[in-house]
């Protein structure tokens, strides 16, 4: 068993300095990694500390880390799909929610979290009595959640006013 452990311990070094060299990931990121996502703490040769959304920290020895997905490198992005009921005119839906992206971009908090104008990409699936559209839009590093609550509540706020359900409610 020691053989073991000084094997899982070279291992774990050996991965925690490719980590740093490639400058993978660093201390106050937000990745995803071994099915948890959550903002790096501490990082050593040996472990990653992340931080997950319900506050547990997660220890990770670097030789379990495979796969990682750096969530605020460089740009990020708020992506989702919208389900609207399908008996709505797609074009007039579609026309409700590009204002929303207007009103999204011109909300002086969040302007310059934007990296690019919000985009409606169109209906993505028609399933029954439901389409979904798919909206994105790239942000400033770790803006995701704050950009993507307030398109969300800009978008109930206009189906409100226009009328527009999320789903169909008829049997």
């Amino acid at each position: 068993t020691i053989g073991l452990g000084a094997q899982n311990l070279i291992r774990d070094v050996l991965n925690g300095a490719f980590i740093l060299f490639d400058n993978q990931f660093g201390i106050g990121d937000v990745i995803r990694t071994n099915g948890i996502t959550g903002q790096v703490e501490t990082m050593t040769l040996r472990r990653t500390v992340i931080r997950d959304s319900d506050g547990a920290a997660n220890s990770i020895p670097n030789g379990e880390i495979r796969i990682v997905a750096n969530l605020t490198r460089t740009w990020s992005r708020v992506s989702f799909l919208l389900p609207v009921a399908s008996s709505q005119p797609v074009d007039r839906v579609l026309e409700i929610l590009r204002d929303t992206g207007v009103e999204l971009a011109a909300m002086p908090e969040l302007s310059t979290s934007l990296a690019e104008p919000p985009r409606v990409l169109g209906v993505e699936q028609l399933a029954g009595r439901e389409m979904q559209i798919l909206l994105q839009v790239r942000v400033q590093p770790g803006r995701q959640a704050d950009v993507g609550r307030a398109w969300r509540r800009l978008i109930k706020r206009a189906f409100e006013t226009a009328g527009v359900p999320f789903q169909d409610l008829r049997e």
